[in-house]
């Protein structure tokens, strides 16, 4: 969850990607933003993004934490009455 929460901030704080993302049709809860992408930091956002990633993966397997969750999924069916 720390990753996820890093790599956001490294994505739409520090490179302003969020732009980009819009433009490609993600991001469609997210209010349009007018702040242009930051291609200086791109070489270094992406790959630092990349080894955040790979760490959380490794952390996760090592010290797994079951409290914590990035979402949770709910599955719910109607049953209905037999006649």
């Amino acid at each position: 969850m720390l990753g996820h929460k890093l790599n956001s901030f490294l994505a739409f704080r520090v490179a302003r990607l969020q732009s980009l993302g819009q433009a490609l049709g993600k991001l469609g809860h997210e209010r349009e933003t007018a702040d242009s992408v930051r291609i200086w930091a791109v070489p270094w956002v992406v790959p630092a993004m990349a080894l955040v990633s790979g760490s959380s993966r490794v952390l996760d397997r090592v010290l797994p934490d079951e409290t914590e969750a990035l979402s949770f999924l709910v599955v719910a069916r109607h049953q209905t009455k037999a006649a």
